[in-house]
């Protein structure tokens, strides 16, 4: 017992001498978990809100779509589709042939594709 004390006292004295040591101990597991806390901190906030989306007048899914609570349907032409991308009245177009349009990358943009593709996969 008293071996095992003498050893304990020993590593400690040795790792408060070594720098290096003393450094990947303590200093850099708390940076580390304060860099991944800046990180990661706000990845659970988003929030989903209402999603327009403009389908085709033909689209076989605008049935489906509308069930879909947080999509906002509207059926308009495919000439108007690229008007309205563009002032960000919607966010997504579907067609006839369920081929999506988008205007930018994000998040919401994401959603919809997702769902296009589950039900071409369908």
């Amino acid at each position: 017992m008293a071996g095992l004390l003498r050893n304990c006292i020993y590593q400690g004295k040795n790792l408060f001498r070594d720098p290096g040591i003393l450094f990947f101990a303590f200093m850099f597991p708390l940076m580390l978990s304060f860099f991944f806390n800046i990180a990661f901190s706000g990845i659970m906030d988003f929030e989903v809100r209402n999603i327009n989306v403009g389908v085709g007048r033909e689209n076989p899914a605008s049935d489906f779509l509308r069930g879909i609570e947080f999509f906002n349907v509207q059926e308009i032409k495919t000439e108007e589709a690229a008007d309205k991308l563009g002032t960000g009245e919607i966010t997504a177009f579907i067609d006839n042939n369920l081929d999506l349009v988008v205007a930018g990358n994000g998040v919401m943009q994401t959603i919809v594709k997702e769902v296009v593709e589950q039900i071409k996969q369908t």
